[in-house]
């Protein structure tokens, strides 16, 4: 009966559908789509926060990629971790 009566998992929100390249500016407090488009990469990295919690979504394009929540004792230190994690997508040479 225990198992019955268990909730299940939360599940991490839908994924955005891919937005064009660029689409991060002005987007500092919403979700940031970015790609990489160098050689034989043809990736992207998605990033939004939800409360305190952080999601990054990733992948190659054309696929819905992976996603990976991180929990925060704030939203704005979950914001604090989206931005700096955009500055190093940004220097690595996504856009």
């Amino acid at each position: 009966k225990a198992a019955l009566d268990a909730k299940p998992a939360k599940a991490p929100p839908a994924a955005a559908p891919a937005t064009a390249k660029g689409a991060a500016k002005g987007a500092a407090k919403g979700r940031v789509h970015l790609e990489l488009s160098e050689g034989t990469s043809n990736k992207f990295w998605e990033a939004w926060v939800e409360g305190s919690t952080l999601y990054v979504r990733f992948g190659r394009i054309g696929t819905e990629g992976q996603t990976k929540p991180k929990a925060f004792k704030t939203p704005a230190a979950a914001a604090a971790e989206r931005d700096a994690l955009i500055a190093s997508k940004r220097k690595k040479g996504y856009a």
